[in-house]
């Protein structure tokens, strides 16, 4: 039951309550990762009062888990936005020799300065590089997530 109360938590505070503003912006935006943090401590915060007897513990998991969690995202998606980017324009060019040619004259920019701020989101969407990185991203959080409860109970 613990795990369940887990998973509803943290899908609550990291899908239904996240924006696509959000989602796009928590990587570049402070602000915009606060509010996501936020939401993230709300929601953990009601599952701690449910799974946690000592309101000390119960703050701490949520503190931790809740910095980790926006730490995550600032830095994976700061990351993956790039390799996101490198891999689209990989899976469009059939001639690896012309990329740079084709990315300069469409984006103004070449293979290594390529960003995700410069693919069409609807390609963002359909590229599998973009769904490996957020598998990755939810489970490193689960993997916190359930390490940190684990540890404090």
């Amino acid at each position: 039951m613990e795990i369940l109360i887990i998973i509803v938590a943290h899908f609550i505070g990291d899908w239904w309550l996240q924006s696509r503003r959000m989602a796009e912006n928590k990587s570049k935006d402070l602000k915009v990762l606060a509010h996501h943090g936020y939401n993230i401590g709300m929601t953990l915060g009601v599952a701690a009062l449910i799974l946690f007897w000592e309101p000390s513990v119960a703050l701490l998991w949520v503190f931790i888990n809740t910095t980790l969690h926006m730490g995550q995202d600032w830095f994976l998606w700061r990351l993956a936005g790039k390799y996101v980017a490198q891999s689209i324009m990989l899976e469009k060019t059939e001639d690896a020799d012309k990329l740079n040619e084709s990315l300069e004259t469409v984006y103004g920019t070449d293979f290594n300065n390529i960003r995700v701020d410069n693919i069409n989101p609807i390609d963002i969407y359909k590229s599998k590089s973009f769904w490996n990185v957020v598998g990755l991203d939810q489970t490193l959080h689960y993997l916190v997530l359930f390490a940190s409860y684990f540890i404090l109970i």
